[in-house]
């Protein structure tokens, strides 16, 4: 094969070539071409009357009469005997084409666009090679060329409709795919190339704010979220990563104010979820810095329990109180959980002493957490009887403990509940001080029960 990949070719190649033609087929005469879809490789004017557009022509006759192979030797032959005679070396890329050569033809294409950016046929011709070898992104690429180039090319302007919406539908594919893996840097360049074709879609950038999130780019994933509600003010996903990406960055106001637009406009079980877990974090944002730092401490004190228990069931101990009466309790007017233990006080969660002391600094031992937790859990109970029998059913075992001792009930209550438990040798330690961690994880527990309760 000649100048399958460029020129130029050997002189003694040519010459053989040329010897070759003399005993070539006539050329034939084409009433109706073949390929009347193959963009003819003009001219250029200064060549008009020279014998290589003659040769160029005949050619172009075998091509259209069904030789392709006879073609692209003599198109060979007529690009080698003059370089700058690019014509030929496009007709060679279509006679490539015709042939299913079509790396070849590329080649050919490629070469006359290098110095002719804008010749028609090379252009063109390229598109089909690369449509012809189910390459369609670069078909795609290389027809849109020639449509710039000449807008009244009817027929490259419906297969650039065609390839737009293929290319569309593989890359969405891809791009689909990609994330389904994690791989959101492919992900995020897929929908890239999209939005280039389809600059105002909401969907496309909502998918793009997921796959920035999943690169953790959280400035490109707000970007892309708010772009997509500019486009549709509607657009619920895109609001929910808005506040994602809000929470993330701790403005916890903003997030809410995203999370709720996105549970009016489409409200779900995970947009409530959403701004309920938000509402909650801004709650806990706004308690005192004491409140906060409960979890790390090695000992909690009573007034550290006391806060827990209040923020946490709030409702539930305010249902409790029945018009009980404010307690007096004398050593706690400036404490900063003052309104916490006058809440687990008035329902009887917690108790003061005989001489109306709360001693908000003692350290919570682990027989008075499960004081504390059984009397939660009787709340709890009231509102779920049927619940509480079966955490009821059966006495664990208290390999330390007996019916004698003064917290055994609610020792029995709070393991069989599952809130607290033993240790490894079936003790329970009733003396031992409490964690900071132990005691938020038993009122997590319980905040799960009356969760469940509810």
């Amino acid at each position: 094969m000649l100048l399958t990949r460029g020129l130029p070719v050997a002189a003694a190649a040519v010459i053989a070539t040329l010897g070759a033609a003399a005993c070539a087929p006539r050329v034939p005469v084409v009433t109706e071409p073949l390929y009347p879809e193959l963009l003819y490789p003009e001219v250029p004017a200064e060549y008009a009357r020279s014998a290589l557009a003659g040769r160029h022509r005949d050619a172009w006759a075998f091509l259209q009469s069904g030789n392709a192979d006879a073609a692209a030797e003599r198109f060979a032959i007529v690009a080698a005997r003059d370089e700058a005679f690019y014509p030929a070396v496009a007709g060679l890329g279509w006679a490539n084409v015709v042939r299913g050569a079509y790396a070849d033809a590329v080649a050919n294409f490629e070469t006359v666009i290098a110095t002719q950016p804008a010749y028609l046929p090379a252009l063109v011709g390229r598109g089909e090679a690369f449509l012809r070898d189910e390459n369609a992104p670069a078909a795609l690429t290389s027809f849109e060329a020639a449509f710039a180039v000449d807008p009244g090319l009817g027929r490259v302007e419906r297969v650039i409709e065609e390839l737009r919406y293929t290319v569309s539908t593989e890359r969405a594919a891809l791009a689909e795919a990609a994330a389904a893996r994690g791989d959101w840097a492919a992900a995020e360049a897929a929908y890239r190339e999209l939005l280039e074709a389809s600059p105002d879609s909401p969907f496309l950038y909502t998918e793009l704010a997921y796959a920035r999130l999943g690169l953790r780019d959280l400035d490109g994933a707000l970007e892309s979220a708010r772009r997509a509600t500019a486009l549709d003010p509607g657009n619920g996903p895109a609001l929910v990563i808005e506040g994602e990406i809000l929470e993330a960055r701790g403005d916890l106001a903003g997030a809410e104010a995203a999370f709720l637009r996105a549970d009016t406009v489409d409200p779900s079980d995970r947009t409530a979820a959403h701004l309920s877990r938000v509402r909650e974090l801004r709650r806990l944002a706004s308690l005192p810095a004491e409140y906060r730092a409960i979890g790390a401490r090695d000992a909690v004190t009573r007034a550290d329990l006391a806060a827990l228990l209040g923020v946490q069931f709030e409702p539930l101990l305010e249902e409790a109180v029945l018009g009980e009466a404010v307690p007096i309790i004398t050593d706690t007017r400036e404490h900063w959980s003052r309104p916490w233990i006058l809440a687990v006080t008035r329902a009887r969660v917690m108790a003061v002493d005989a001489a109306y002391r709360f001693e908000p600094y003692r350290i919570v031992r682990r027989g008075e957490l499960a004081e504390a937790v059984a009397n939660v859990l009787f709340l709890i109970a009231e509102i779920d009887p049927a619940g509480a029998e079966i955490w009821r059913v059966g006495t664990p075992r208290i390999a330390d403990m007996n019916e004698t001792h003064l917290n055994y009930a609610s020792v029995v209550e709070a393991v069989s509940a599952g809130v607290l438990s033993t240790f490894i040798d079936g003790t329970f330690q009733p003396t031992r001080s409490v964690s900071g961690t132990e005691a938020v994880e038993a009122v997590d527990r319980l905040g799960e029960l009356l969760r469940d309760a509810g």
